[in-house]
């Protein structure tokens, strides 16, 4: 069966419009994904620009020709930004809305504007490059967990394709036939194509914002709130799965944390300073802990920190040198700068087993005892380790 050209162009401008709303009335549910309204406007413009470009024989050739192509260089523009801005970046204005301002001037030159082929050619070439600039942004996600990702930069990447074989198609087919431009036979397939790619596109559009939010959802469940540090649960599961898939052979550190008189912090110096007393340890504690360690807030002003592949020794060395730079360093605010120390149990898998439990235990038994020997000291269990000289 035949497709006709005139239906599918009117599906086409009908649906692309009503995606274009869907788009724009979910960013409205949830505006945390700001690339969702740039998307839905982008598809909105596309409609109209699509509106503008049936009307050739209706209406007068600035409105189907000039201001038809005009806005659906924007709506790509507003494509490429939405892109940038599910990415974290900026906008980038006047590149949003350069290939608008480039069709337009070169419409203004006679030869240009008379000519079908070389606006075909310009149009064709606009549109592709915002694809594979969207492609681009797309591509630098490949670090995060958005399975919608992929399928989304195959669509952009054949949608580009579809759009660079215009000009080929024009050349292979008769293009002396201006004067009935909707007679093209490949016209019916390119129309085709924009209806396949409007769908799929607003559709991968919709996946990757539910997907970036169920995964801000989840780090949020797993982050402490004050200190964006692990947050007890999440240790948990991951020193779990950490320790119980260690390779034979393979040794683990544990190390539990607490900072020492923090109450009389928060007593003398107020809660908000003893908030930035902990932001601040856990500050120094990711910058002087080993790569590869995983450190949590376990409660209050208690912490943990789990050393894969760590020897006892190690592990010591690492415990000793985070301790020793807390005490030289004060923290807190600019105008309440304190010296703090902190106390540390240490258990090791060597001596406790592999299992999570068995290590925490041991490890809050040498921090009991390094807390009842005075402080500001590191205590392993079962003993301290022997210590090259």
């Amino acid at each position: 069966m035949l497709l006709d050209l005139w239906t599918l162009i009117f599906v086409t401008i009908l649906v692309t419009a009503v995606l274009g709303v869907l788009l724009l009335f979910s960013w409205r549910q949830n505006r945390r994904i700001e690339a969702l309204c740039w998307w839905g406007a982008a598809l909105l413009l596309g409609a109209v620009g699509g509106a503008l470009l049936v009307g050739r024989t209706v209406i007068p050739d600035i409105l189907s020709i000039v201001a038809a192509n005009a806005v659906l260089f924007v709506s790509y523009g507003f494509m490429w930004t939405g892109c940038r801005r599910f990415a974290g970046r900026t906008a980038r204005t006047l590149a949003m809305l350069a290939g608008a301002v480039a069709w337009v001037a070169a419409c203004a030159f006679p030869p240009f504007y008379e000519s079908f082929t070389a606006r075909v050619a310009l149009s064709s070439a606009l549109i592709s490059v915002y694809i594979l600039a969207c492609i681009r942004e797309m591509w630098d996600l490949a670090g995060e967990r958005l399975a919608s990702r992929g399928p989304l930069v195959c669509v952009l990447v054949l949608h580009a394709g579809a759009m660079l074989s215009r000009p080929l198609l024009l050349w292979l087919f008769d293009a002396q036939r201006e004067a009935t431009l909707f007679s093209f036979p490949w016209l019916t397939l390119h129309a085709f194509e924009t209806l396949v790619f409007t769908i799929l596109s607003a559709f991968l559009f919709l996946a990757l914002s539910k997907e970036k939010v169920e995964g801000e959802l989840r780090i949020m469940a797993s982050r402490d709130p004050l200190t964006g540090v692990l947050n007890r649960r999440a240790f948990l599961e991951q020193a779990e799965r950490r320790v119980t898939a260690a390779p034979p052979g393979s040794e683990a550190v544990l190390l539990l944390l607490d900072i020492d008189h923090f109450k009389r912090i928060n007593d003398s110096h107020g809660h908000a300073v003893g908030d930035d007393v902990l932001r601040s340890f856990c500050r120094l504690a990711c910058e002087r802990l080993p790569a590869g360690a995983l450190f949590a807030r376990l409660g209050g002003e208690e912490f943990g920190c789990l050393l894969p592949r760590t020897s006892l020794v190690d592990g010591y060395y690492a415990a000793e040198y985070l301790r020793n730079a807390l005490a030289l360093r004060p923290l807190g605010a600019d105008s309440d700068r304190l010296r703090v120390t902190v106390s540390v149990g240490l258990a090791t898998t060597a001596a406790c087993g592999r299992e999570l439990q068995g290590l925490m235990s041991s490890a809050d038994r040498a921090l009991y005892e390094a807390k009842h020997a005075g402080r500001n000291r590191v205590v392993c269990s079962p003993g301290p380790p022997a210590l090259a000289a």
